[in-house]
């Protein structure tokens, strides 16, 4: 399933999702075990990020291609590459056994739980909602202060 292509994701785009699908299997709707969470945690908490690729489906029908990456990881896929601590390097030969990782083995319906999902999606919306956000409180802001500044100056010259 990792066939995306092109440039990759940056860390914490990637991160984002991570914690998004975590979230999501804390939930127990999905009928995972709960050492495919742990898992999931543990790569979070070491800092392993997976190198996803920016071309693959994301929100056709789940982000498929880039949650494969997240789920290569957690197997530990000799040919996948992850960053840790700013440096590139082989998943399962260097960054899970330096951190004492036991790669995963998917049960029934695991490996597809961890991959069909629109964490990627929800993870990219919560940074833009908080941009949105912002860009719409700054005009308030902006226009607020001279306004103020105004309503002083006016005070000032009753005085």
């Amino acid at each position: 399933m990792n066939v995306g292509i092109g440039k990759i994701f940056t860390s914490d785009k990637v991160r984002a999702a991570m914690v998004t699908r975590a979230n999501c299997l804390t939930k127990a709707y999905y009928g995972v075990r709960a050492v495919v969470l742990t898992t999931l945690l543990d790569l979070i908490n070491t800092n392993i990020t997976p190198q996803v690729p920016l071309r693959g489906s994301i929100s056709a029908s789940g982000d498929l291609i880039p949650l494969s990456y997240i789920a290569a990881v957690m197997i530990g896929r000799e040919d996948v590459k992850v960053f840790k601590e700013g440096k590139t390097m082989s998943c399962r030969l260097e960054a899970l056994t330096e951190a004492g990782i036991q790669p995963l083995i998917f049960g029934p319906k695991e490996g597809l739980e961890m991959i069909n999902a629109c964490s990627f999606t929800a993870g990219f919306s919560g940074p833009v909602l908080y941009d949105a956000n912002f860009l719409l409180l700054l005009p308030n802001y902006v226009l607020d202060c001279p306004l103020k500044l105004w309503k002083e100056e006016q005070r000032a010259s009753i005085l």
